[in-house]
């Protein structure tokens, strides 16, 4: 009797340790209820005595406890073994695409970042550049594209930016930032872009399930994000340093040409001048008062046109003897005018906001250049590229010499220079568009 006792109480102790490892904690409390119950029945059935049988209960559910106990550690280190393998998984892959993302062009790395997001769980991704107060979209990955572009004030994704940090979202839906057309999406990381120490663009990741984004999940769209960044400022980097070795070169080559054009601008009235000096002087005394009188008159004429070759060659001498390096940067264009503001007007797309790369002191005395004396007005156009000053003048004297001159120094300020037709001065935009809304 004895062994089949003990032998039908180690049977129960195995089945309590076998339910222990339900994860379902009603249904293995129930189960465990059940067997301890009907065991302690069977004693009592069997005719052991109230201390033997309380005994034997509170032996059964201190088995049943430390059962659970053992499977609870059990599978919460099974579960850190796997997060920790997943981890390491994640790790190794995210290696991998940051190692080849400095090889890329922007725009591809953006499009690889995308669609690495989804392959490490991310249900949609993508990355988009900050442009004119709007965010545009480079790479969209699992994200439906909207019908317009978003100011950065709307969205999450432009709240980053602005806030230069990482922003995340628990319930996309319940989001005061909620865009239309984003029903789909629940949870959403969004990591700033920054581009030479200003953020300038943004990456994001979204589940399709509501629920705080993990820590881990933030930390890799930072790491893209960081990564990101580097390619964009090396890349603006390059852009700004083939730029300028361009425009190096085709300074050069107006530097050479300058002699001659000096040359041919100061032959024309000099010829004039001294022909006129020799004739007076010659043949003044047998030449009719009124042919003397525009001799004289042409003679003077293109003295003062000499005199304003001159002044202007000076002044121009002068001032970039005064000069420092070239230092183009970005600037709106209400901060590029100054001075010249009164003699501005904007077309309807431009507003003062708009920022521009120039030297401001370089294009400002371009402007002067063309201006001179003479009377007339500025008209400002823009185009996603570049904004474009229209110099609408009531005369064009002087045009050789004064182009040449104002074409060197809007080259060194950034831009670039047009004459046909009305004179045209151009500068690149420095908030123009390069290719993910939230």
């Amino acid at each position: 009797m004895g062994e089949a006792v003990a032998a039908t109480l180690l049977l129960v102790a195995a089945l309590l340790c076998a339910t222990a490892p339900v994860a379902a904690v009603r249904r293995r409390v129930f189960l465990q209820v059940v067997l301890i119950a009907a065991t302690t029945l069977a004693a009592v059935l069997a005719g052991l005595g109230p201390v033997q049988t309380g005994f034997l209960g509170v032996m059964l559910v201190l088995i049943a406890l430390a059962a659970t106990t053992f499977a609870s550690d059990l599978r919460q280190r099974t579960e850190d073994d796997r997060a920790a393998r997943e981890a390491a998984e994640r790790r190794v892959e995210l290696l991998k695409i940051v190692r080849a993302l400095p090889e890329l062009e922007f725009k591809e790395a953006a499009q690889v970042t995308s669609e690495a997001l989804r392959s490490l769980g991310f249900d949609g991704a993508g990355v988009a550049l900050a442009r004119s107060g709007r965010l545009v979209p480079v790479a969209l990955e699992g994200i439906p594209p909207l019908d317009r572009l978003t100011r950065l004030e709307d969205g999450l994704a432009g709240r980053a930016v602005l806030e230069g940090r990482t922003v995340s979202l628990a319930d996309y839906r319940r989001s005061p930032a909620r865009l239309a057309g984003r029903d789909e999406i629940r949870a959403v990381i969004a990591a700033p872009v920054y581009e030479q120490g200003q953020p300038s663009g943004v990456v994001m990741g979204v589940r399709h399930t509501a629920g705080e984004p993990p820590e881990a999940d933030i930390e890799i769209l930072e790491v893209m994000a960081a990564h990101l960044g580097a390619v964009l400022s090396t890349h603006q980097q390059l852009h700004n340093q083939r730029t300028l070795l361009a425009r190096m070169d085709r300074l050069d080559a107006m530097r050479t040409a300058f002699a001659q054009e000096v040359s041919d601008e100061l032959r024309d009235p000099l010829t004039l001048i001294t022909g006129v000096g020799h004739t007076v002087l010659t043949h003044g005394d047998d030449l009719p008062a009124e042919d003397r009188q525009l001799l004289l008159d042409r003679m003077c004429t293109k003295a003062e046109e000499l005199q304003g070759i001159i002044d202007a060659l000076l002044d121009f001498s002068r001032f970039h003897s005064e000069r420092r390096a070239p230092m183009v940067q970005r600037v709106t264009l209400g901060e590029l005018f100054g001075p010249l503001s009164a003699r501005v007007r904007f077309d309807d797309a431009v507003t003062v906001d708009i920022e521009v790369e120039v030297d401001v002191a370089l294009a400002r005395h371009a402007a002067e250049l063309l201006l001179g004396e003479r009377r007339g007005r500025i008209i400002v156009t823009a185009d996603e590229h570049e904004v474009v000053l229209v110099f609408h003048l009531d005369t064009q004297d002087r045009e050789g010499l004064l182009q040449s001159l104002v074409a060197q120094t809007v080259l060194e300020a950034g831009g670039g220079a047009r004459f046909d037709g009305r004179p045209r001065l151009a500068f690149p935009r420095a908030d123009r568009p390069v290719g993910v809304q939230a």
